[in-house]
């Protein structure tokens, strides 16, 4: 038994930086976990933690949902009522906490002593990874609209900079938890490049808060979050530019899960989207900054700042230059699964069967 509340760990993204993958693990081991004294909280579903944060923080998400007030304090009791002594939230929507946000947040936890956990992946993987989760979130920037945004161009709508950056500036993210938590409390976690250990993100993630990354097995069902291709991407842009009145919930089941996450991200005839040659200057740059930032935070680092430095390699496709017959291909492959799927419903009886989900941590 533990003597007083536990140590929380709120792991609070940042998007595309290996949170799915981490959660999959988490929630896989919510048994082995839970036997060794820590809370993976969710008694039929990680979208349990998923409404408690969207209640903690006032959004719905990009799904544009209903926020469940009261979900945050059901977490709350849960996570200081544990008699063991640590307890693990994961959910990407913590980081758009602004300062005083973060400070409600972490006052609603008291007693406990909380702690942050910040993964983060370089700039020249992450941005092209954005975009694409956009297309699959009812946006329709384009991607030369996009970039010229992120770089802060005047003469660009300025929405996709705000979003961006409120997401993935690592150093203002760490700061505001710094000043709630303290900077040894807050924990950054760098993904490594690309080509190494299949668990090395699970390993430094386990380090941050403290586990024995040995004693839980990384099954092959744990997948992160599946990413479109270049033509893909493009196709389910313009397909968003004739859904705006959609309901929030037939979009996410039906484009966001069925087309893009279970369909057409596992086709393997698109290269991966990466950023252009002209763009390669301007996020080394950026990401030397930010690396400086970190170094000179206080912060732990678990793992290596130099992992945020971009590499650049000829094994990706600039999404600009996608054609038209390309675009055509991923919507012929989107529309045929779809019309095998309402064949399939159609024999069953017309119910609305939901598609099934690839998601590892759905468990």
């Amino acid at each position: 038994m533990n003597g007083g509340p536990p140590r929380i760990f709120l792991h609070i993204g940042t998007m595309k930086s290996g949170t799915s993958y981490v959660q999959g693990m988490l929630w896989r081991s919510r048994v082995e976990l839970r036997a060794g004294g820590v809370l993976y909280p969710g008694e039929a579903s990680w979208l349990e933690q998923v409404e408690a944060v969207r209640d903690a923080i006032g959004v719905g998400g990009p799904e544009r949902r209903p926020v469940q007030v009261g979900a945050w304090h059901e977490l709350t009791q849960q996570l200081l009522g544990w008699s063991g002594p640590v307890a693990i939230v994961s959910m990407e929507l913590l980081s758009f906490a602004g300062r005083s946000k973060v400070g409600e947040i972490v006052e609603s936890l008291r007693p406990a002593e909380v702690h942050a956990v910040i993964t983060a992946r370089d700039l020249a993987r992450v941005i092209p990874s954005a975009w694409q989760e956009s297309t699959q979130n009812r946006q329709t920037w384009t991607w030369p609209d996009y970039l010229a945004s992120l770089t802060g161009d005047g003469t660009q709508e300025p929405t996709a900079y705000r979003r961006f950056w409120k997401h993935h500036d690592l150093a203002v993210i760490a700061d505001h938890w710094a000043a709630a938590i303290g900077a040894q409390n807050v924990h950054l976690v760098t993904v490594a490049p690309a080509g190494g250990p299949r668990d090395q993100l699970w390993r430094r993630f386990a380090t941050a808060v403290g586990l024995d990354a040995d004693r839980y097995v990384v099954p092959d069902a744990v997948r992160g979050n599946p990413a479109v291709g270049a033509a893909s991407a493009e196709f389910l842009r313009r397909l968003n530019e004739g859904l705006i009145d959609l309901d929030p919930t037939a979009y996410e089941r039906l484009v966001k899960k069925f087309l893009a996450k279970q369909t057409l991200a596992h086709r393997t005839d698109e290269p991966r989207l990466a950023l252009p040659a002209r763009y390669q200057p301007w996020v080394l740059a950026r990401a030397a900054t930010m690396v400086e930032q970190l170094r000179t935070s206080g912060i732990d680092i678990v793992g290596d700042l130099e992992d945020l430095r971009p590499r650049f390699d000829g094994d990706a496709s600039d999404p600009d230059a996608v054609t038209e017959r390309e675009v055509a291909g991923a919507a012929v492959h989107a529309a045929h699964a779809l019309v095998l799927e309402l064949a399939a419903e159609h024999a069953d009886g017309g119910g609305a069967r939901r598609p099934r989900s690839r998601r590892g941590r759905r468990g």
